[in-house]
């Protein structure tokens, strides 16, 4: 793919911003990515302060930030393994914090939570082959909003405890979070005639607040806190 006369591989996406073949071709798609380092950062400050420590959810602090680093390292030096360093870290996020979620709030049994994180996996791997260059790639990431709209809903309006409530409301706002990121990650090619930076970057903010607010409600719920909405 050609953009503003730079080549790219044609089995890795382009992006507008990137306007030369430099390191730092995309700063703001590359300097977005502090946003899942902020989002690991402030969640591993909260888990060090949180006892006794709760090892799977450092897993999904850590998570966090190889999605960051995995992004930056896709947007400054793109390349197959670079691709598969973005792609990889916040798929396999996903499927994590399902099957944690699937645990700890909805109280799913192994066979359940397992169908479950089996069953977006598939979903994911679907869609991304059935429609590989659809919504700028965006269509491998709608179960994911499902299962976060669905997680969410389930959480915030089945009768319970507070926290699992607000759990679910935090899940729900993640979920409008990632839906205007996919927004944004969609129009970034069409919208570059008349936005040179274009509009990935916001992809990249948006998914770390998702990210943050994921963390935050499983965080709020393990430490019987009530999280504020």
């Amino acid at each position: 793919m050609d953009i503003r006369g730079i080549s790219a591989p044609a089995a890795l996406p382009a992006y507008c911003e990137r306007a030369g073949t430099g390191p730092w071709a995309e700063p703001l798609d590359a300097a977005s990515n502090l946003a899942f380092l902020v989002a690991a950062a402030v969640a591993l400050i909260a888990w060090r302060r949180a006892r006794p420590r709760d090892w799977p959810l450092l897993v999904l602090v850590a998570g966090a930030a190889a999605i960051g680093l995995g992004s930056l390292a896709f947007h400054v030096a793109p390349s197959p393994l670079t691709w598969a360093c973005d792609l990889w870290p916040i798929r396999l996020y996903v499927l994590l914090h399902l099957g944690l979620a699937l645990r700890r709030l909805l109280g799913a049994g192994w066979m359940v939570t397992l169908a479950g994180v089996a069953a977006l996996a598939v979903s994911v791997v679907a869609s991304t082959r059935a429609w590989p260059a659809s919504l700028a790639g965006g269509i491998g990431y709608l179960p994911v909003l499902a299962a976060l709209m669905s997680l969410g809903g389930w959480l915030a309006w089945r009768p319970g405890p507070p926290e699992r409530r607000a759990a679910g409301r935090l899940h729900l706002v993640a979920a409008a979070c990632f839906a205007a990121g996919l927004v944004f990650r969609t129009i970034d090619l069409p919208a570059c005639a008349v936005l040179p930076t274009g509009t990935h970057f916001l992809w990249h903010l948006l998914t770390g607040f998702t990210v943050a607010l994921l963390l935050r409600a499983m965080q709020a719920r393990l430490t019987g806190r009530t999280a504020v909405v």
